[in-house]
């Protein structure tokens, strides 16, 4: 199957933080190539002037899924990555996902990018759900967000953080990670709207390195389109464990930079 000729034209939301910034529209084009998806664009100021061209590549073996919506009002094609650090150079507010807004001259020939994107994943082996999003809950009445990525990977559980304002950019990221045994439960709780993970430690020491305030375990929000992969992980955490699943310090794995830190929870 070969790439789609043409390219689409998309635009991608401007954050809080980008408006702060400057930027008053973020618009480019989004073709296929063999290996990656090229998205190249511009940025324009809120004078309505434009900077120079900007190129991200993204492979994908990167990418974890794709959706496409299309109807009378809008396009929108979304893509999730594996990884946070995957969409680091992209634009836009959210890094564990990317949306573009697909432009209405463009909307049919966005289906064929899809349909090749979808074969390229499943050609990689990628349609198998391997990271889960999820977001944290509220603490600091709704001035703060925290949402990431939770996958398993060896031994351990992990955790892929990002903080940010409110309807801005998140760029403080941290990576936590756990052992199975470090756990008194991991327990999946169905919502009629989303799902609640519940992630309870035997010593604080997890509670104190994620961002926001806890009482006995974590709380995480899940999208229920994900109930069967984060059960998957619920499963294969207890099969680790043989009962379910200690927090004796925070080792730091590699130095911590100003925006992103890895801890392991022993």
């Amino acid at each position: 199957m070969k790439p789609p000729q043409e390219s689409i034209a998309v635009s991608v939301e401007v954050s809080v933080t980008e408006v702060l910034q400057g930027t008053g529209e973020i618009n480019g084009l989004l073709s296929c190539g063999d290996e990656a998806l090229v998205f190249s664009y511009q940025k324009k100021n809120i004078l309505g002037m434009s900077g120079d061209e900007e190129v991200v590549h993204i492979s994908y073996q990167d990418i974890q899924d794709v959706v496409y919506k299309n109807n009378i009002f809008l396009a929108k094609l979304t893509l999730r990555p594996k990884r946070l650090r995957i969409m680091e150079e992209m634009p836009g507010a959210s890094r564990e996902k990317m949306v573009f807004s697909v432009k209405r001259e463009d909307r049919k020939r966005a289906d064929k990018l899809v349909a090749y994107i979808k074969y390229k994943l499943y050609e990689a082996y990628a349609d198998e759900v391997d990271s889960v999003p999820f977001q944290l809950a509220d603490t600091s009445m709704g001035l703060k967000e925290h949402s990431g990525l939770l996958y398993l990977d060896d031994e351990f559980l992990v955790f892929e953080v990002q903080s940010g304002i409110s309807g801005g950019s998140k760029s403080d990221q941290q990576i936590v990670k756990i052992e199975p045994n470090a756990l008194v439960s991991l327990r999946l709780e169905h919502g009629m709207v989303k799902d609640t993970l519940y992630v309870q430690p035997k010593k604080e020491t997890l509670l104190s390195v994620m961002p926001g305030s806890y009482k006995n375990a974590l709380k995480m929000s899940i999208a229920k389109r994900y109930r069967e992969a984060t059960e998957n992980r619920v499963q294969r955490v207890a099969q680790r464990t043989g009962d379910l699943v200690s927090l004796d310090e925070v080792a730091q794995d590699e130095p911590p930079s100003s925006s992103q830190a890895t801890r392991r929870v022993e």
